[in-house]
């Protein structure tokens, strides 16, 4: 057990120095210490006042951002946030945070006019080290900048261009190399979501919905075809029409009576030919829009679920638990509202974070299987799927960014509802947190594994 402690400390010791050799943020001594979670991060409200920026930078961007020359720093630390001992410390590096954004603020028009940035505040924050090495105390701290927008009144339209991006190459789960980019949480009013910004694309633009929040995200609707109102049997109606012509004809020709009453009984005929003819040569009248289940494909079937799947994602864009089962009723079966909402919030927790709650940036599809039909296939109402897809979170917590991926397997029966398509079962297969063990169904980790 002394040999692990021993260790311990050795990798602290190498990490401190190393750092101290590349560093040249003002601190000194074991607070140079290896920073591993994500560089920058930013946080993006609208409200009725304007928009606010909260830009969090990490020590080592930081130190290729911020004037270097400032001397070391004196702060202690108080609840989740440090303060200055030195008052005249403080003012200098408010002016140093202000000059720098004074250049690297957003450029932010509101209803169409352009609105300068106001430097509200800054504070320097603990790091936190998502490997559980290193702990606060030797961590050297990150910065927390509150920029606002001032609005004169409730903004109708925004737009964002930002500038400023994580520098150096960084890597996905599977340590691939990724372009720059910038997962931001989007806060505008009942919703709130991950935009991702880049280099290329780095504007976010955002005009206030008119409809209502349960009307926003489009329902999946089941395949919509026109059909005849009605249909006419020309064979039976030329029969039926020529019959009472005849009819007409003979009295106002004057016919006999024995004829006219000869041509009354062939209609006991002609009326069992249009019988036997009512399927002939049908002629529609007028069309209507059905939604009656039609043979489905494998593909429309695949496309149907999927977007089902987002939706339900999407649903958790939004801040009330209310506002998030008025989406979800568009996609998921009623009976099944209160067992999706459950696990997908609970896919969603974070649970080494202290509970704060990820943000979806996005959603792959590693596989979709639809299973063969049972019946005839005539009729689709009804069709299962097994999948496995990863979802994508961005937690922000304390101050910090974290980006993880988690991996789902299960089972969904997805049948016609009126006109939609919705979820009606689910049986989840399996779940892992990438980079660890599975995750057995039911949430509860395996012996050793960290909790999805």
């Amino acid at each position: 057990m002394m040999i692990n402690r021993n260790h311990r400390w050795l990798v602290v010791a190498v990490l401190a120095l190393g750092a101290a050799r590349v560093t040249a943020h003002p601190h000194t001594g074991p607070q140079f210490a290896a920073h591993v979670h994500t560089p920058l991060g930013l946080e993006i409200a609208v409200a009725d006042d304007g928009v606010t920026c909260n830009v969090l930078l990490s020590n080592g961007y930081l130190n290729m951002m911020i004037p270097h020359e400032r001397g070391r720093l004196k702060l202690s630390r108080r609840g989740e946030a440090f303060v200055f001992d030195d008052p005249q410390q403080e003012a200098a590096e408010r002016d140093a945070f202000a000059a720098f954004f004074a250049d690297a603020a957003p450029k932010v028009t509101l209803d169409g006019a352009a609105v300068p940035a106001v430097f509200e505040s800054f504070e320097y924050l603990p790091s936190v080290d998502p490997t559980g090495v290193l702990d606060h105390a030797l961590a050297p701290p990150d910065a927390r900048v509150v920029l606002h927008f001032p609005a004169t009144a409730p903004p109708q339209r925004m737009r964002l261009e930002w500038s400023l991006f994580p520098v150096g190459q960084t890597r996905n789960v599977f340590g691939e190399v990724q372009p720059p980019e910038l997962p931001a949480k989007f806060d505008a009013y009942a919703e709130t979501r991950i935009v991702t910004l880049t280099p290329e694309n780095p504007v976010l633009e955002w005009t206030r919905p008119e409809r209502e929040i349960n009307e926003r995200i489009a329902p999946v609707a089941t395949t919509q075809v026109e059909q005849p109102r009605a249909y006419v049997p020309l064979v039976s109606a030329g029969l039926i029409g020529g019959w009472v012509l005849a009819l007409v004809g003979c009295r106002l020709a004057g016919v006999r009576r024995p004829v006219r009453r000869g041509v009354g009984w062939l209609g006991l005929v002609v009326i069992g030919g249009a019988y036997a003819t009512r399927h002939v040569a049908l002629a529609p009248i007028g069309t209507r829009v059905t939604t009656a289940a039609a043979p489905l494909t494998d593909a429309a079937a695949e496309d149907a679920f999927t977007a089902l799947l987002r939706n339900v994602y999407r649903a958790f864009d939004y801040k009330s638990e209310s506002d998030i089962y008025d989406v979800l009723a568009a996609s998921v079966d009623g009976a099944q509202l209160d067992a999706i909402y459950n696990e997908v919030y609970q896919s969603l927790v974070a649970r080494d974070q202290g509970g704060a709650v990820a943000r979806v940036k996005d959603l792959d599809f590693v596989t979709v299987d639809v299973e063969p039909e049972s019946g005839d296939g005539a009729a689709s109402r009804e069709f299962h799927v097994r999948c496995r897809w990863r979802v994508h979170g961005v937690v922000h917590h304390w101050g910090h960014v974290h980006e993880r991926t988690n991996e789902y397997k299960a089972r969904y029966t997805v049948a016609q509802r009126g006109d939609l398509w919705k979820i009606t079962g689910c049986e989840l297969l399996g779940q892992r947190r990438l980079g660890s063990d599975p995750v057995p169904p039911g949430g509860a980790p395996a012996a050793g594994s960290t909790p999805s």
